[in-house]
């Protein structure tokens, strides 16, 4: 039976709440922005799309959509930081952004830049290969050791660094091949100019033709859509992470403000809409993370990737 008294008393706590807050009880009034940090079309503009629908439905007024794709998220950013904290703007870009992106010695932004507001997706990849000498990851492992190296078709720089220091505990050489993103490192392995490479879900459909092999994932847990593929910590590498999409403002939001906005958010990214369009269009995974949860999980990743980079000095 529904306790009608307790779910009054809910809603009167709330409207209290907001009350005592003037800030709070005011936002929002105005348009809100998402800068966008990667390509229209791709799978951060699509979740964010829904999720702007969506939100001027529940905050009810406008949610504008601007694009300012580039550096892997780092031009949003690089525009967000210099925005006002008073909750009217935000980014939508991916966890390595701010924990890997940051760690440049000429990055144009810090981690405390910006006030994390709620993960809303883990994407999922992939290391595919040709079926040539090898078919699995240890044997493709084995096979490097013996001729002293294998060669990896990159497509940003943080997979590079994880996979340099994945070779160098397993004993092998890596040859990178540098590519200017997914497009370019497929036709790289299909051409035979990489042993393997990186793909996002949209490359997963490579494997079965042209002699393309799954190996196996840097996702913590199997993928539902390749549940033969072992992930990497089964394998042994542990540690190795993969990127979630992010809504991320300005630093100096006022807790509520990014609280709420927070909430907003994780209740679109558990409707049936969006969990199909992750689940089935991008082949990702939908997530509710809040605000304190992301912030902790961009300072863990950034420590991971500060100590992979200084185990490759």
């Amino acid at each position: 039976m529904i306790n009608r008294r307790a779910i009054l008393g809910a809603v009167a706590a709330a409207v209290t709440a907001v009350s005592a807050n003037p800030a709070l009880a005011d936002w929002p009034e105005n348009p809100i922005t998402f800068v966008i940090g990667f390509r229209e079309g791709g799978g951060v503009d699509t979740m964010m799309r829904y999720i702007g629908n969506r939100l001027e439905e529940k905050l009810g007024v406008a949610v504008v959509m601007e694009s300012r794709a580039g550096g892997g998220g780092t031009v949003a950013s690089t525009y967000l930081k210099d925005q006002p904290g008073d909750g009217y703007t935000y980014a939508a870009a991916i966890t390595s952004t701010y924990s890997f992106n940051t760690l440049a010695d000429d990055a144009p932004i810090a981690i405390d830049d910006f006030t994390y507001i709620a993960g809303v997706n883990r994407f999922s990849e992939a290391y595919l290969s040709k079926d040539t000498n090898w078919s699995s990851f240890e044997e493709m492992v084995a096979f490097g050791k013996d001729r002293g190296y294998l060669s990896y078709a990159s497509l940003i720089p943080l997979d590079r660094l994880v996979m340099q220091a994945l070779a160098k505990k397993a004993g092998f050489e890596l040859d990178i091949l540098p590519t200017r993103g997914g497009s370019e490192a497929r036709a790289a392995l299909l051409a035979g100019d990489a042993d393997f490479t990186m793909v996002g879900a949209s490359g997963f459909n490579m494997i079965g033709e042209n002699d393309v092999i799954g190996l196996a994932t840097p996702n913590p847990e199997r993928l539902s859509t390749l549940p033969d593929l072992p992930t990497i910590n089964e394998l042994g590498y542990a540690g190795y992470v993969v990127n979630f999409g992010t809504v991320v403002a300005p630093a100096g939001v006022s807790d509520d403000i990014r609280d709420a906005m927070s909430a907003a958010v994780n209740e679109i990214t558990a409707e049936d809409g969006f969990v199909e369009l992750v689940q089935n269009r991008l082949g990702a995974t939908p997530m509710q993370i809040s605000a304190s949860e992301l912030d902790a999980m961009v300072r863990e990743q950034a420590e991971l990737f500060k100590s992979l980079k200084a185990e490759l000095e």
